[in-house]
């Protein structure tokens, strides 16, 4: 019995000693690769983020401006500090959705064509509220956001005030789709990349949402709640992954292509 304990006692101890020699190795393998692979961190220095994003009841609108309207309007906007050429296309899409940031706040109801208007007929929540034109700032809604970009780019034509609601956007008319398959993470949406200027969203009886694809994996949007109704805090430029949580919401696709 004796023998048996000391032999097992053995065992042990070169299981142990096998044990420390493995760990050191592994410790050695991970310094020499990348120290900060050793580092431990418990949530020290990592930024908490919150996203509210409020669905936007779908309102469409086409409105034919006259001249004199189309003329204040421009002014307004050039007085906004947004980057408007109405011209550059796809490539100037992206610079065009990040001149909005800091100079946008969120009105329901809020199109191109009301801009500068202090109290136009917003819908839902903003119903009698008005927009601080003083600081020349553009009240617009989600979808009157990715269509101001559209217009700014010359896409669409930015003199007819044509401003579909989230559910006109995506009018399988004029280039919708249903989407099928997606990825988010990776840009993916019906087995086929993104590209700049492609709208994504999500539909319903009443609300919706709409994001327009900036390129290199980032979307731009329009925030509602009370941080997008803050004066000139609207306009957010997020990374695909940050939008996962509404992936099981986005249901359509309108391709840059197809828009006109």
């Amino acid at each position: 019995e004796a023998i048996y304990s000391k032999g097992a006692a053995k065992k042990r101890i070169m299981s142990a000693v096998t044990g420390l020699i493995l760990a050191l190795g592994i410790f050695l393998i991970l310094k020499t690769i990348n120290p900060k692979l050793l580092e431990i961190n418990f949530g020290q220095g990592i930024e908490e983020v919150s996203i509210e994003i409020v669905a936007e009841q779908d309102t469409t609108s086409v409105v034919t401006l006259s001249n004199l309207q189309r003329e204040e309007i421009e002014e307004y906007v050039d007085s906004s500090g947004v980057y408007c050429p109405g011209s550059g296309g796809q490539s100037n899409i992206p610079q065009i959705a990040q001149s909005f940031v800091g100079k946008t706040t969120y009105r329901l109801g809020g199109k191109y064509y009301n801009l500068g208007n202090a109290q136009p007929s917003y819908a839902g929540n903003d119903v009698g509220n008005s927009c601080p034109v003083s600081s020349n700032t553009l009240c617009l809604d989600c979808s009157g956001f990715t269509n101001m970009v559209l217009q700014c780019a010359g896409v669409v034509d930015q003199h007819v005030g044509n401003n579909p609601g989230t559910s006109g956007s995506f009018n399988f008319s004029y280039g919708g789709e249903n989407i099928t398959s997606k990825n988010i993470e990776n840009n993916m949406i019906n087995g086929q990349q993104l590209e700049v200027g492609d709208l994504i969203g999500y539909t319903g009886s009443t609300f919706g949402h709409i994001w327009i694809y900036i390129g290199n994996g980032k979307v731009a949007e329009s925030t509602s709640g009370s941080s997008g109704r803050t004066e000139n805090n609207m306009i957010r430029i997020s990374n695909m992954t940050d939008i996962t949580n509404f992936e099981s919401k986005i249901n359509k696709i309108h391709r840059f292509e197809n828009i006109n």
